[in-house]
């Protein structure tokens, strides 16, 4: 038994909302995993404009068809205790 209490081979499944603050993005699926990094970096140099963030960094993705040829969006944020003022250029995210 870990220090859960869970048994071996197995995992504990927690539900939480998060809110999280960052910037807005499309691109074809097939150039995620080069801009999406891009996306961050750029992000990063903007991260003391956000305020109340946990320190984690995360990418969220709107659903879509996910061929390669197509548009997506996707957001590379902060993540926050709360949404506090917005940067500009920058939206919120909150995930019940």
């Amino acid at each position: 038994m870990s220090e859960l209490g869970v048994k071996n081979n197995t995992c504990r499944v927690v539900n939480r909302g998060f809110s999280a603050v960052g910037t807005r993005h499309e691109a074809k699926y097939s150039e995620y995993p080069t801009v999406i990094p891009q996306s961050f970096d750029s992000l990063i140099s903007r991260m003391e404009e956000i305020q109340n963030r946990t320190g984690e960094k995360l990418a969220l993705y709107e659903p879509g068809n996910y061929a390669p040829d197509n548009l997506g969006t996707y957001y590379t944020t902060a993540q926050v205790t709360e949404i506090g003022s917005i940067p500009q250029g920058m939206v919120s995210q909150t995930t019940p």
